[in-house]
Parts: structure tokens; sequence; C-alpha cells
């Protein structure tokens, strides 16, 4: 295991010839987050409510915001797209990403109390597409793209009291865009896509304690850029995306980790990739998305008990490839691609469930 803290990276730029040589167009408009089908069915769940946003409460006050109502928060300081992020010590962290012509190594934290950002140090490699995870008093950062586009088996722990970030055991299967959820003492690692954005199946757990990773059952419906969740020690997988078809995903797949078994659960109503989920008692709100035309605003919940989707009011700005993060009762929606193009924001919504 080996540390590292303290060191300001500064990518190399990735000029745009180089960038659309990475991959193929298939494989880089996929994990761009742009499907290559306009799908126009399933955009929304019948009537969405209309968006409504206010500023930011005083944050010295005690503020009250009605339920099933979007906010503003401080924008972060740099505007990033596919992003990850995850909280720990009551701070939200978005981690690496995309910025124009490169890959990210920012590791910003937002607290809420004051509504400020912070400067962390920054992440070992330049990483976008990667999945983060807050578990015991720490940031777990896995897999991603690299700065040369390709996927990383990378696996690191942030420790946020020293700001400094530890090299775990690698994972088994390099890939970019999986999602992450932890349950009783491991992280499940699930989906996500190879360089020549072939979506997997992939399952596998690492216990925090062992420093080990462990092959599961695979899941049903192979998908990168998908929302995950863990609800009542299961997991919850919602949408994303197959670019080799060019598809969205309505799938939704529960497994168990008891029994290392998936099952299927009632389809997202939205067809949508590039998405960010967070939990809230017990419940999953998928948030975002995008096509090869233009990005969703959705807000829709699953609940478990009953296997059912209701509509939440959208965000004011739809995007893909943002970062989703639920501290007590509010979701944090942070930077991604209010535009099917090569587009970042800095835009910070939050969601009183």
């Amino acid at each position: 295991m080996s540390a590292a803290s303290g060191l300001r990276l500064t990518p190399k730029p990735i000029s745009r010839r180089a960038f659309l040589r990475g991959f193929s167009a298939a494989g880089l408009t996929a994990l761009a987050g742009c499907d290559l089908l306009d799908q126009t069915d399933g955009d929304v769940i019948g009537i969405i409510p209309p968006a409504r946003s206010t500023d930011r409460p005083d944050p010295n006050a005690t503020p009250t915001v009605e339920p099933d109502t979007w906010f503003k928060g401080t924008p972060m300081s740099t505007p990033r797209g596919f992003v990850a992020g995850a909280a720990v010590h009551g701070r939200v962290h978005i981690l690496g990403g995309w910025l124009p012509d490169i890959v990210s190594v920012e590791n910003e934290a937002y607290d809420p109390s004051t509504d400020r950002w912070q400067t962390a140090a920054p992440l070992p490699e330049p990483l976008s597409h990667a999945a983060a995870v807050g578990a015991d008093g720490a940031l777990y950062l896995l897999g991603g793209l690299n700065q040369r586009l390709r996927t990383s088996a990378g696996a690191w722990r942030y420790d946020p009291s020293a700001d400094r970030w530890d090299e775990l055991r690698p994972l088994p299967t390099p890939r970019g865009g999986p999602g992450a959820a932890m349950v009783n003492g491991r992280i499940y690692v699930v989906g996500g896509g190879e360089s020549n954005a072939k979506a997997l199946p992939t399952l596998e757990a690492y216990d925090i304690s062992l420093d080990q990773w462990e092959s599961l059952s695979p899941m049903p419906t192979p998908r990168i850029l998908l929302g995950i969740g863990a609800v009542r020690n299961k997991i919850v997988v919602a949408g994303g995306l197959r670019p080799m078809m060019g598809q969205n995903q309505y799938a939704n797949e529960i497994y168990d980790p008891v029994a290392d078994a998936w099952s299927a659960a009632k389809p997202l109503p939205a067809a949508r990739g590039s998405i960010a989920a967070a939990v809230v008692d017990d419940r999953m709100y998928v948030l975002g998305g995008g096509n090869s035309q233009r990005t969703f605003p959705n807000n829709e919940i699953y609940d478990i008990d009953s296997d059912a989707w209701s509509a939440g009011r959208p965000m004011a700005v739809g995007r893909a490839g943002l970062a989703a993060v639920a501290l007590g009762k509010r979701i944090y929606a942070i930077g991604g691609s209010p535009e099917p193009s090569y587009t970042y924001t800095a835009t910070n919504e939050i969601y009183q469930t």
C-alpha cells in the first residue's frame, strides 16, 4: 500500500484530435454519455411537475425548505463532467472528471453548513468516469478512465483527517463508468465498460478489512454510467447505457449479497444513461441523464417495498455525468454536462426530499 498526498498534479492537455482517436466513434460517444440512437420514448414519466428551485437559504439561519424542492448551493470552483462524488465527515467531495481537453485530478469538498467549497488533496492520478463511496470515515475511489482515456483498475482510499490518498489492491477488472455501493463492510463495484466501450456485467466486491476482492454473480444486463444505491442491505441498479447497442436502458435489477443472486425489478420509467443516484430513507432517487440530442432533468424515485416508481420534482438544470450525494434528508446534484456535447458545469443543486 502506498500513499500520495500534497502533490499537485497538472495533467497534460488532450488535443481534440487525440481525444477523438482514443475511442471508436461508438465508444467515445457512449462514454461521453450520449447514446447513438435518438430515443424519444421514455424521456419523461407522464407529466413531470415544473422545476421549483430557489436561492439557498442563509447558512447562518435555520433554513426551512419544503419537501420536494430544489434550491441553489454555491457552485464548484471548477466546472467538470463525468465526476465521482461521495460524502464523508459531513462534507460532499467531488472527484476528478472531465474538463475541456484534460482529465481532472481535482478533489473539492463542499460543506453544507457554510455553503463553501474547500480544495483537498488531489487525486493520485487523473480520472473521470470513476465510482466513489464513503465508508468508515473515508472515501473510496474505484476504476474510471485515465488521462490516456484507458480504463483504470485503480482503487484508492482518501483519509480526510490526514488529507491523504492510499493505494489499495487494484480492481480485478479495469473499467470505466462502473457503479459502487457499500453493504456490511464490503464495497460492490458493478458494470462499467472496457476502453472499446463494450459494457460489462462484472460484479466484484472489496472487503475493506482484508483489502481483498471477490468476483461474484454477474449482473444480468451489462451497462455503464448507471444509477446505483444500497437499500436495506441490497443493491439496486437502475438505468445505464449499452454503448455497443447505442441504447439507454430501462433495466432495474436488485442484487442480494447474502444469496449472491440478482432479481428483476420494475423498470426505470425513463430509459436513461449517464445518470446519478442517491438513497434517502430507503428510497433511491435517480437524477439526470442524456442522449444524443438532449440532457434530462428527471428525478425518478424507486420504492423497494412497493416495487414502484414515482416522479419527484425535476432539477432546474438537466445534466448528464453528474454526481448525486445524499447527506441527511438532502441530495446534492453537482457538476455534469448540461448539453450533449463537450460542455461542463459547476452547478450545485440541492434537493430537499
